[in-house]
C-alpha cells in the first residue's frame, strides 16, 4: 500500500509525473510485490527513482544522495531462517527498520522455505547498517528475540 497510496492515488501521481507505467502484481509475496514498469528508458529510471524516494521516507532514510554516509550490505540468512528476520505479516523487519534507522529487503524468487541461503539487503548509514546486521546475526543464531510491537496497523 505505500507506493500505490490511499485509492491508488500516489501511484497514478508518480505515472503520470514519469510518464512510465507501473503494473502491480496482485500476488503478494510478503511486504513486497513484483512491479513490470513501461516506458522510455529514462521514464522508467524516473519511476524508479520516485518509488526508491517513496520507500526511504518510510523508513526514514536520508536522500543516498545528500552527502551523507549510505551504504548497503547483504547478510546471507538460511532459507529456513528468512521468516524469523521477515516475521508475521513482516512485523519482524518493520521493527527492525524502525529501530535502526534503515532499509531492509530480503532477496527471494519466491516464498516457499528452502535451505537455500537467502541475502538480507540492509541499506542506510554505516552504523546504523552494522547494528542492524549484528540484531539479524542473533535473531538467526537465537540468541535475540524481539518482542512483537504494542501499536496495531
Amino acid at each position: 500500500g505505500l507506493i500505490i497510496g490511499k485509492k491508488g492515488e500516489q501511484i497514478t501521481r508518480i505515472q503520470v509525473e514519469s510518464g512510465c507505467k507501473a503494473q502491480i502484481s496482485q500476488v503478494s509475496t510478503g511486504p513486497e510485490r513484483d512491479v513490470t514498469l513501461t516506458g522510455t528508458r529514462d521514464q522508467i529510471e524516473d519511476l524508479k527513482r520516485r518509488i526508491s524516494n517513496i520507500m526511504d521516507k518510510a523508513v526514514g532514510l536520508p536522500n543516498p544522495g545528500s552527502g551523507s554516509n549510505v551504504i548497503s550490505i547483504d547478510v546471507m540468512v538460511p532459507g529456513t531462517k528468512a521468516g524469523l528476520i521477515i516475521g508475521k505479516s513482516g512485523e519482524t523487519i518493520r521493527q527492525l527498520q524502525e529501530m535502526h534507522n534503515v532499509k531492509m529487503v530480503v532477496i527471494q524468487d519466491s516464498n516457499v522455505i528452502t535451505a537455500s541461503e537467502k541475502p538480507v539487503r540492509i541499506t542506510g548509514d554505516s552504523h546504523n547498517v552494522e547494528s542492524a546486521k549484528n540484531q539479524v546475526v542473533n535473531l538467526i543464531n537465537g540468541t535475540e528475540t524481539l518482542k512483537p510491537s504494542s501499536h496495531t496497523m
